[in-house]
């Protein structure tokens, strides 16, 4: 199978959970789910990252360290060599050995010299968005992870700008420029992306719930 072909199935099985959750999540807090909002959000992210899905482009340089777990080939021009490479793949590469051997990943006797992984919160052993990146090859765990992050972000701030009184074209507007530049996708690759990506929803959250409070919404 194409290393394309796979990632690809990884991304719409991902994408199809993350519908699920986010649907459940509007549900909770009474917002009306509309298709409209899905879609746009979904192709947003889709079409953002689609150039670097079909290359094989992991998003990382690899030319120069070989990262256990990482397949080779997939060498970028640049080798500019950051915390996504020195840190957050290798990081992963262990979360998911421990995970496929059973295991929470507590600690890791190869990192550091011994390392408590858990207790680290830019490991995201547990991280929703981290999880559903899990579903893939490791080698597109950072451009999943980033398609994931502008999903999210790009249909909370459409709701986050509705319920403030824009209109359709102003929310679009609003979603478009805060998924698809500023701080998130400065921090696109970075954990702190994630927390980024969801805050619109506590945004919306919090304003609905100061609004009429609920039980359902509270949860």
């Amino acid at each position: 199978m194409p290393f394309w072909l796979h990632s690809l199935g990884a991304f719409v099985l991902a994408f199809g959970l993350l519908e699920v959750a986010l649907s459940a999540l509007e549900l909770c807090l009474g917002l009306r789910r509309q298709r409209r909002i899905v879609w746009i959000a979904t192709l947003g992210a889709l079409v953002f990252v689609l150039p670097d899905l079909l290359t094989g482009n992991p998003l990382t340089p690899t030319q120069v360290i070989d990262v256990p777990g990482l397949a080779r080939g997939l060498d970028t021009p640049h080798s500019v060599l950051n915390d996504t490479y020195l840190q957050f793949i290798p990081w992963e590469a262990e979360v998911r050995r421990l995970f496929g051997q059973g295991h929470l990943p507590l600690w890791s006797d190869r990192l550091g010299g011994g390392f408590p992984i858990w207790s680290n919160p830019q490991a995201q052993c547990i991280s929703p968005i981290a999880m559903l990146t899990r579903l893939g090859p490791i080698e597109q765990f950072l451009l999943l992870g980033l398609a994931l992050k502008i999903a999210i972000a790009f249909r909370g701030v459409i709701w986050l700008c509705r319920i403030l009184g824009a209109t359709r074209f102003g929310a679009g507007l609003g979603a478009a420029s805060f998924a698809w530049g500023g701080g998130l996708l400065a921090w696109g690759l970075w954990p702190h992306g994630s927390t980024l990506a969801w805050l619109p929803w506590l945004l919306v959250s919090t304003i609905l719930l100061v609004r009429r409070y609920s039980r359902r919404r509270m949860a």
